[in-house]
């Protein structure tokens, strides 16, 4: 949970946190309902709010997957 938090504050907002028990996988989103991808006078505010996501979800989840990594490198 503090990892959790962690994220979520170097984000700068709320993630979706996804356990799929059923599957090998979990998901982790950010999302937003405010856009209809069919709707053309949407695209440039969904562009925006995709790549502003991925930026700011890489920098966020750098630091513990490189953390992730080292451990599993040290085994």
């Amino acid at each position: 949970m503090q990892e959790r938090e962690a994220i979520e504050a170097e984000f700068g907002d709320r993630l979706v946190w996804e356990r799929l028990d059923e599957l090998k996988q979990s998901r982790i989103k950010y999302q937003s309902d405010d856009f209809n991808v069919f709707n053309e006078d949407d695209w440039e505010r969904m562009i925006d709010f995709l790549v502003d996501g991925m930026v700011r979800m890489e920098r966020a989840f750098k630091k513990p997957l490189s953390d992730i990594r080292g451990h599993l490198k040290s085994r």
